[in-house]
C-alpha cells in the first residue's frame, strides 16, 4: 500500500531480445492520486544504453503507455514519467518499466530508478 512517495532505486539494466527487457512493479493505493500524483522512471544512459518508459496498468488495462509518457531532463539525468491525477484508488495497480529500442539495438538500458508519488 502506498501511502507516500515511494522510491525504488538501481534497478538492475533491461536486456534486448530476453525475458527481462520489461520489469513489472505492483502497487496499491488507498486512496485516490493526489493531483501532483506521478509514476517515473529515471536514469543517466550511458554510450550504448536505452533509457527506460514507465507504463501504468490497472488490473489486465493499460491505463497510461509506455510512449505517451512525459520526457525530462536536468543535471545529465533523464526520466520519463505519467501524471496519476484523475485516476482511482485500489490493488491492483503495475508499472511496467520497458526498456527503449534506441539507440538502435542497444544491448541493455541503463540502471534506473522508480518514484511514484501518490
Amino acid at each position: 500500500m502506498i501511502t507516500t512517495t515511494t522510491l525504488v532505486l538501481g534497478c538492475s539494466p533491461l536486456s534486448f531480445g530476453r525475458y527481462d527487457n520489461v520489469r513489472y512493479f505492483a502497487f496499491a493505493l488507498a486512496a485516490p492520486p493526489s493531483p501532483n500524483a506521478l509514476v517515473m522512471t529515471a536514469f543517466r544512459a550511458g554510450p550504448g544504453q536505452s533509457g527506460v518508459h514507465p507504463r501504468l496498468a490497472f488490473g489486465p488495462v493499460t491505463v497510461r503507455h509506455s510512449l505517451d509518457a512525459v520526457y525530462s531532463t536536468a543535471d545529465g539525468a533523464e526520466a520519463y514519467g505519467h501524471s496519476m491525477a484523475g485516476l482511482w484508488a485500489g490493488a491492483d495497480w503495475r508499472v511496467g518499466a520497458e526498456k527503449l529500442e534506441t539507440p538502435l539495438r542497444s544491448l541493455e538500458s541503463a540502471r534506473f530508478d522508480l518514484v511514484i508519488v501518490p
